[in-house]
């Protein structure tokens, strides 16, 4: 019978220094094939804010300062990734804060460690031995992994994947151990389950893929046949008792986490609630896309994207692309159908898959709905169906052998190449955006991404390059707002990351200006333009730049307004970096710098904000 004990590797027939050994020849294959990336710098899409904004987290001179910053003091942050936070700090530590290798080699080494811990887990897995080590290959090379891997924000992905792999092959060992074994095993997976959550907070499922396989797993080592029934509903809940304290704690940390985050102001109000109808419907419809996606980016790495525009609730579905949402439904149920009814080893990968995808679903409230980085650990289990599906069709004849190993090794060969030549995009800050922005289908990201870049070195060019860098960016601002017309974005009630990238685009017009010398009037134009579209700290800012300088330039009456009007926005910046201890004590400092003492008839409400806002 496919599928069987007899079909497979047993338990004893691959010993363990054979198995130990061809990790170690993948790990230094997935070394070597990123070790590019250790000359990489950082990019301006959260290395900035999250990380190099917050040198009292990294300490380069002190472990110690950092620690107490990580666990104690620094509360709330906007995330709170305990052990992420703490490989950082170590980073930091050995190589200096502002050093980027540290950060690149610590993502190149967890990545390898983790395509050693994918094959020895599909050996545990499948009892295969050749099929766990092409599933292990290819995840070393799949290209929807560069992101992951060659961005230092990748660090929560690789390190929660590494804790979950390893909470996972020690479970498949306690399934078969007794005693003080046992009891050793289910500690390490706990603590690996924990570990994980804490480097990454959408880990807090990961206790329901343990859940499926201990009840899966008699059908995954063949002491079950396939379909063979489940057996009485009392033993498999038993089976389920051991995972109590892994749910109890996921369910414990994810409110811990949301509320460290709600105080900082991460999430808030973003539209319908998780349980209104209108809601439940733009996830139902637009799950099966997202899943269609993936699969097409794990097969077909085309037009690979930092942030991806569609699918989104702004931009209206055509007809065919609710049909391809109707067939995606239906096919992912029958699948799990078919899988869950007659293959029941193959539907672990299903709904491990699955299950790690719920964090990412948009279900509390809409974000972003796909991100490559996201099926970093996901896309070793369908990997792993795909792959056991193809060995045992090659079971039944030597033509469909024949034709898996050379689609296999074809794919290999392929998405090698592809890995290695994605990598380049994330070499620096301008690299990125500029392959980012050139897509066939660029974001608004990436556009007002590389025009902020352009217009920041306009400011440090001098005036022979300056106009031409300005030129630049004023050409990208415009062509992202063709495209923001192109794509006929509908309002919708929810708040969403677009809406800033939009605003973001008024805005540097509004730095084109003021470099170029226009009018203040037209420069506040832009910018409150911008606000009113994304309330964003940024714009506040500008505009309460702008606005002091306009009043300081103007002649009498009309002074005082606007720098009334200035520090009216200074306030409002305020109040959301009040939210975060370290930004919070900048802006009082700049309060105190630009207001204090310089405007008589200011007095009170500095004041004021002074007292409402210092620690």
């Amino acid at each position: 019978m496919s599928g069987t004990q007899t079909d497979r590797e047993t338990p004893g027939r691959t010993g363990l220094g054979p198995a130990l050994g061809v990790a170690a020849v993948l790990a230094v294959w997935s070394f070597a094939l990123y070790a590019r990336a250790l000359q990489f710098g950082f990019v301006d899409f959260d290395d900035k804010t999250i990380l190099l904004a917050h040198p009292n987290l990294y300490n380069q001179d002190s472990l110690a300062a950092s620690l107490r910053a990580i666990f104690v003091d620094y509360f709330p942050r906007e995330e709170p990734l305990l052990l992420r936070d703490l490989s950082w700090a170590i980073d930091a530590r050995i190589f200096g804060f502002q050093n980027p290798l540290g950060y690149h080699l610590g993502n190149v080494v967890l990545n390898a460690l983790n395509s050693a811990l994918v094959f020895l887990v599909a050996l545990r897995l499948t009892r295969r031995f050749a099929a766990s080590l092409t599933i292990g290959a290819l995840f070393s090379v799949l290209t929807i992994h560069v992101e992951a891997v060659c961005w230092v924000m990748g660090r929560k992905d690789l390190l929660s994947a590494c804790f979950m792999l390893t909470a996972l092959l020690s479970q498949s060992y306690e399934l078969e151990s007794h005693g003080r074994r046992r009891r050793t095993l289910w500690l390490v997976g706990f603590v690996a389950t924990i570990a994980a959550i804490y480097s990454k907070m959408g880990s807090v499922v990961f206790f329901a893929v343990l859940a499926a396989h201990r009840v899966l797993a008699p059908y995954l080592a063949g002491d079950r046949a396939p379909a063979e029934r489940f057996g009485e509903l009392g033993a498999n809940a038993r089976k389920l008792l051991p995972l109590i304290p892994h749910a109890a704690l996921s369910v414990v940390s994810f409110f811990w986490f949301r509320g460290v985050i709600e105080a900082f102001g991460v999430i808030g109000w973003r539209g319908p609630g998780p349980l209104e109808p209108s809601h439940i419907a733009q996830v139902a419809r637009f799950t099966p896309l997202v899943l269609v996606e993936y699969l097409r980016h794990i097969a077909w790495p085309e037009g690979l994207s930092v942030f991806y525009r569609w699918p989104h609730v702004e931009i209206p579905l055509s007809t065919g692309e609710k049909f391809l949402s109707a067939f995606s439904a239906a096919a992912w149920i029958a699948a799990l159908g078919y899988t869950l009814a007659r293959r029941r080893d193959l539907s672990f990968y299903l709904l491990a898959f699955l299950l790690l995808l719920v964090p990412y679903l948009n279900i509390v409230y809409v974000s972003i709905w796909v991100a490559d980085r996201y099926v970093y650990l996901g896309s070793f289990f369908l990997l792993c169906a795909a792959v056991v599906s193809i060995a045992e069709w090659g079971e039944r004849s030597r033509p469909l052998r024949l034709a898996g190993a050379v689609t296999g090794g074809f794919f290999f060969l392929i998405s090698s190449t592809a890995t290695f030549v994605q990598q380049g995009v994330w070499r620096d800050n301008e690299s990125l955006w500029t392959h980012e922005a050139h897509l066939a289908e660029p974001s608004l990201l990436a556009i007002q991404a590389l025009a902020k870049n352009h217009v920041r070195e306009a400011r440090k060019a001098p005036p022979q390059l300056r106009q031409a860098l300005l030129e630049e960016a004023g050409a990208l601002i415009e062509k992202g707002l063709a495209r923001e017309r192109a794509l006929g974005r509908i309002e919708t009630a929810y708040r969403t990351p677009e809406q800033l990238h939009l605003a973001r685009l008024y805005y540097l017009q509004a730095r084109i200006g003021a470099l170029q010398g226009t009018s203040f009037e037209a420069q506040v134009a832009q910018l409150e333009r911008a606000f009113a579209i994304a309330p964003d700290p940024a714009s506040a800012r500008r505009l309460s730049e702008t606005y002091l300088a306009w009043g300081l330039a103007s002649e009498a009456p009309d002074g005082e307004p606007r720098v009334r009007r200035s520090l009216a926005y200074f306030a409002t910046s305020l109040e959301i970096a009040a939210r975060d201890p370290v930004r919070r004590a900048r802006a009082l400092s700049a309060l105190e710098r630009t207001y204090a003492g310089r405007f008589p008839f200011l007095e009170a409400e500095v004041a004021e904000l002074k007292s409402r806002f210092s620690p």
